[in-house]
Order: structure tokens, then C-alpha cells, then sequence
């Protein structure tokens, strides 16, 4: 049995929040080209990076008491703009598996956008995310009952979703030449069903080198 979670008000949601963020990265971007024309931003000062990051997730179905707990580990494509104290950052992540009770739960997959406001102080920075997330999730749970000839009879029943909503986090990175390490909480996704909250440690390449 499939079901799906996508009702209006999530696709509204998240349509509000890609809204943002693309305003937020067109004003960039025109931004960027302005100086570029006027001379006045050298390409030093845009800085495309890849990263990694591990973190465990506390995920909480608001249909029945109880957490799960899985890990997950994404990869990030990002480009900061020190000067506007800015940066524009996506995600690809894959979630582990949890048993709780008779139910499993899986987090599959997701993808996170994100607006990066920031504050770099020396080599250390502190980082904000706003954006959204699309997850695709699975429950499993083991329904028994009585056949007619009295034995009991359990099957799986598969519960599948895809869920969008809002997604934001705090974090804060350290530079060591080209890598930087850092450390942050995300609400991976927040909708009326799920609630998904992970603390993670990543490292990220600087690309310009």
C-alpha cells in the first residue's frame, strides 16, 4: 500500500520557500555581475566548494509516539559570496534504516536547497540555512491476524511517501588551507508528518584553487 503525502499545502510551502530562494540567488547574481562589469568583485571572491558531511537524524512521526533513528551522509555543492555575506548551497543525502517496535523505517533519500547567510571572522565562520527539502521515505510494519483455520497470519505492509517542506539549520566552519571542517544542526525536513533533525560533521574542498 502506497501513500502519498504531497497535499497542496506542502507543495505550497515549498514552492514559497525555492521562491525565496531563487530571489535570493537572482539579487546574487545581478549583484555579482554589476561588480563584475565595474571591475569592483574579483573572481577570488567567489568561492565554488564541494563537501561531504555524516550525521544521525532523529526522525519523529507524528502519527505514533517514538523516534527513530538512522544515520545519513550527503554531499554538497555550494558558492559563497564573502563580500554579500551570502552563499547558495545544495544537498544530495541517503538515510539508513530503524526498527521500532514491529515498524522499520528508512530514509532513502533527499534533496535540500539553501540559502547560506554567513559571517566569517579570520578562518573561523558561522552560517545560517533556509530553504527546502524533498525526502523520500518508507515505513514497513507487520500486521498479524487469524486465517480461517485459527493460525495466525503476518504480512508487511509498506508505507511509502514523498515529503516536501521547509528546512533550516545553524553551523559553524573552520578553514584549514583548502578544507574546511564543520559542524552543524539541521532540520533536515519539517511537515505535518515528519519531523527529521540531524547534527552532523562535514568537510568541504575549495574548488578555487
Amino acid at each position: 500500500m502506497i501513500q502519498t503525502t504531497c497535499t497542496k499545502q506542502h507543495i505550497l510551502k515549498l514552492i514559497t520557500s525555492a521562491s525565496v530562494i531563487s530571489l535570493a540567488a537572482m539579487n546574487c547574481s545581478a549583484a555579482t555581475t554589476e561588480h563584475y562589469e565595474s571591475g569592483l568583485l574579483s573572481n577570488d571572491e567567489l568561492q565554488h566548494y564541494l563537501g561531504v558531511s555524516f550525521g544521525h537524524a532523529s526522525v519523529d512521526n507524528d502519527s505514533f509516539a517514538g523516534d527513530y533513528s538512522v544515520n545519513s551522509l550527503d554531499l554538497r555543492y555550494g558558492v559563497d559570496i564573502p563580500s554579500y555575506y551570502m552563499g547558495v548551497e545544495s544537498r544530495l543525502g541517503w538515510g539508513s534504516k530503524d526498527w521500532l517496535g514491529d515498524r522499520r523505517f528508512e530514509m532513502k533519500s533527499y534533496f535540500s536547497l539553501y540559502a547560506k547567510p554567513q559571517i566569517s571572522i579570520g578562518p573561523l565562520s558561522v552560517y545560517g540555512l533556509l530553504g527546502g527539502s524533498i525526502a523520500k521515505l518508507t515505513e514497513d510494519r507487520v500486521v498479524c491476524g487469524i486465517n480461517n483455520l485459527g493460525q495466525e497470519i503476518c504480512r508487511a505492509v509498506r508505507n511509502s511517501s514523498r515529503e516536501l517542506g521547509f528546512s533550516y539549520g545553524i553551523g559553524t566552519e573552520v578553514e584549514i588551507g583548502q578544507i574546511g571542517i564543520n559542524l552543524e544542526y539541521t532540520e533536515v525536513l519539517d511537515t505535518t508528518s515528519y519531523d527529521i533533525s540531524r547534527p552532523a560533521i562535514g568537510i568541504t574542498f575549495n574548488l578555487d584553487i
